[in-house]
């Protein structure tokens, strides 16, 4: 398994690695992914994305500026809207 990074990020990264990653990943280096992520093989992730908690799968190509996995909320509640869910303080 090779991981390609774009522009330099091994620098950023310093050769640890703490999110699991599939072979021939192209990662840009303004990219963000958190520890608790999964990304499969093939796949590419555009400047500026933000990734926590998400499995992204095989062949997928993700935009510049996107945010994924942002905002967690109860899964055991009616809805996942905020709006629903919000329990006040």
């Amino acid at each position: 398994m090779r991981i390609k990074f774009t522009q330099g990020i091994i620098n950023i990264f310093k050769g640890k690695h703490k999110f699991k990653y599939g072979k021939h990943t192209n990662i840009s280096k303004t990219a963000y992914i958190d520890k608790h992520c999964n990304i499969d093989d093939y796949t590419y992730i555009g400047k500026d994305v933000d990734i926590t908690r998400a499995s992204i799968g095989r062949y997928c190509s993700i935009a510049p500026h996107a945010r994924i996995g942002q905002g967690e909320h109860d899964i055991d509640d009616i809805s996942t809207s905020s709006l629903l869910s919000y329990r006040g303080v």
